[in-house]
């Protein structure tokens, strides 16, 4: 789950998964709410080789990929003054795209208002990684004012880390076994990102 603060610029957010990072370049685009991707540089080129190749096969049926991948995903937008009032985004059709999944979520009627205006954009989801990817990073391709985050990992790992490169501050709000919450009030530069660790 994360959050922060950005300037609406249209009537709809994508949401989408890429298959490694030459995929993400390609995919990325600033009307990304979050895009999650896989990367496979920790891994042996045949082990990280074979999971794309798994994962382009899988690609192919849109949304039975998206199904596979994600669970509850949700994206949620207020004026940064307005803490109670949350506007659902609503999912349209995920398409392939570039060696992943995009799929836009659009702003409801009564939020158009806010097209143009700063917001908190809030977005929470339960994704899937392989067994072998024991890490996952949080980057910043924009300014961002203030941000949250929490990552959850599942089934008890053993240890669960987190490192920074922020040009903003960064505390580490809240720790048990497996979950690890940053968040910050200062502006973070692009190219920051935070980096989660585990292992069973």
């Amino acid at each position: 789950e994360c959050s922060y603060r950005r300037r609406l610029t249209s009537r709809s957010l994508k949401f989408g998964f890429a298959n490694g990072y030459i995929a993400a370049g390609r995919i990325w685009d600033d009307e990304f709410a979050f895009l999650h991707s896989l990367r496979f540089g920790a891994l042996s080129a045949a082990v990280g080789g074979a999971l794309q190749e798994q994962l382009r096969k899988l690609l192919e049926g849109a949304e039975d990929a998206w199904e596979r991948l994600f669970r509850q995903v949700v994206i949620r937008i207020r004026r940064p003054e307005e803490e109670h009032t949350w506007y659902q985004l609503q999912p349209s059709q995920v398409q392939n795209v570039n060696d992943g999944l995009v799929r836009p979520f659009d702003v409801p009627q009564e939020a158009a208002r806010l097209v143009g205006d700063e917001v908190v954009i809030d977005i929470a989801f339960h994704a899937l990684l392989p067994t072998m990817i024991n890490n996952y990073t949080v980057q910043f391709p924009w300014l961002c004012d203030g941000f949250n985050v929490s990552v959850t990992v599942k089934g008890g790992p053993s240890y669960l880390v987190a490192s920074q490169a922020l040009r903003g501050i960064a505390v580490q709000s809240k720790r048990d076994p497996g979950k690890v919450e940053y968040s910050s009030e200062d502006l973070v530069l692009p190219g920051s990102y935070l980096q989660f660790e585990w292992n069973y």
